[in-house]
């Protein structure tokens, strides 16, 4: 029962995303994801799933944010102004896309190695199938052929003994997704960003530590010391990265941004990902969930039915997640195979 590898996420502890999704903090309203979305003086502009009012916490949310805020930035600006995007992920590559579509000189910046952003997918000779260290259920569909995804289907609930609780439906959410609506990305969820970026002009590790507008102009200036220059800007860097303050405004945020910065929250949800030589458990459901166990290893997706292979991938969110990022590998894997004796034939 012992896996063959394992291999984790960690994006609490990730300095350019300091969590992987929006939420709305208890007392909060859902409107202060609008009120973060607001452009600035008709030259900076929002962007990201925290922006979302209808899908924050989402890729679908991200990149229907990058897509209206192009629109909103297509709607006052000239013809082939220039538009400089802050953050190469879903929403800024959304946005990248419809502002070149529209003719407008575009560029993106983004202070990772690659595009992609909470979006990551890790192809190696030793994994049968891509590895999604970010993002890897779906709400709705992916219009995108390079991406590969399957229904997700029903959930099997299993308590410590190893005895299928009754009485659980079959409808019941996975942080947000309806399992019968509901998809698992099974390869290359970064492909829906590298297309949608095309031959637009990408800076990667390239950190912007300021911005500054005025009437005429933005101002994007860089943690080389140098600036580049703009009519607008989008920027879609994570609500975790507003949040820390890394990014220096000039004239100071308004009021009404800050305080949706400060009124929304930035959680995790990280997976832990086993490869086995063989299956050791009996069941086709695709979602698995443990009750009644102190375990923070509870939920649990199945990729044997749809892709073939024994491979189970843990979702781990909140608290858990926190206690999981701080146990060593040998920790998790000891954990994870404690948990899952529940699932074995």
């Amino acid at each position: 029962m012992r896996p063959a590898g394992m291999v984790r996420s960690n994006w609490g502890n990730d300095q350019l995303a300091h969590g992987s999704l929006s939420f709305v903090y208890i007392g909060a309203s859902e409107q202060q994801r609008s009120a973060l979305a607001a452009p600035i003086d008709n030259r900076v502009f929002f962007a990201g799933e925290a922006t979302s009012l209808e899908n924050g916490g989402t890729v679908q949310g991200a990149l229907e944010s990058g897509e209206r805020a192009a629109a909103e930035v297509a709607t006052i600006a000239l013809p082939g102004e220039r538009v400089t995007i802050v953050g190469a992920g879903a929403a800024g590559a959304a946005a990248a896309r419809k502002l070149t579509t529209l003719g407008f000189e575009v560029t993106v910046i983004d202070a990772r190695d690659r595009t992609g952003g909470r979006i990551h997918t890790a192809i190696s000779d030793a994994w049968p199938v891509p590895v999604e260290f970010g993002a890897i259920l779906v709400k709705g569909e992916v219009a995108d052929p390079g991406v590969a995804t399957a229904a997700l289907g029903a959930v099997e609930t299993r308590d410590a003994s190893g005895s299928v609780v009754a009485g659980v439906s079959s409808v019941d959410n996975l942080y947000g997704i309806d399992p019968t609506a509901g998809s698992v990305v099974t390869g290359r969820y970064a492909s829906l960003v590298t297309d949608l970026l095309g031959d637009t002009q990408v800076y990667l590790s390239t950190t912007v530590v300021g911005i500054a507008h005025d009437d005429d102009s933005v101002s994007v200036r860089l943690g080389t010391g140098e600036s580049l220059t703009a009519e607008r800007v989008i920027v879609t860097v994570p609500l975790g990265v507003l949040k820390q303050g890394a990014i220096e405004f000039s004239p100071e945020l308004p009021d009404e941004h800050q305080t949706a910065i400060d009124a929304l929250g930035m959680g995790t949800v990280d997976t832990v990902w086993l490869r086995f030589d063989e299956p050791f458990w009996t069941t086709d459901a695709t979602a698995w969930r443990l009750t009644e166990s102190e375990s923070d290893l509870t939920t649990w997706i199945n990729l044997q039915p749809l892709t073939g292979e024994p491979v189970l991938v843990a979702l781990v969110g909140g608290d858990a997640a926190e206690r999981v990022a701080a146990m060593s590998d040998d920790a998790v894997i000891a954990a994870a195979i404690e948990a899952l004796a529940s699932f074995a034939a």
